[in-house]
């Protein structure tokens, strides 16, 4: 996310909606990517509402708005506050690999 709340707090949905209407619509607009890796729980709000990135984590997706597939993934800088969240960045790091050799 290229925004931030005063004082560096963490987005809440409606921050990073405003904040990926703003910054993030526009380069995919721009750039059409075939594929993005979304890191952290911002990102997941922007493309999946309301849904947390523990749950998605590893997941893959058809983002239709946008024509592209959409991995999540915990951003990295969590596993420095919860180094359990490591097996399931490697594994969400791996799929999103698998599927760019895959589309390719």
């Amino acid at each position: 996310m290229k925004c931030r709340p005063p004082k560096n707090k963490l987005p809440n949905i409606k921050y990073a909606q405003k904040c990926g209407k703003l910054w993030l619509e526009p380069e995919l607009d721009l750039f059409k990517p075939t594929v993005v890796l979304s890191l952290g729980g911002p990102a997941a709000d922007f493309f999946r509402r309301g849904e947390k990135v523990s749950e998605l984590a590893g997941k893959i997706y058809w983002n239709a708005r946008f024509s592209c597939w959409v991995t999540y993934c915990y951003h990295p800088a969590s596993l420095i506050y919860d180094p359990s969240n490591r097996s399931g960045f490697e594994a969400a790091i791996k799929k999103f690999v698998g599927l760019i050799k895959k589309i390719f």
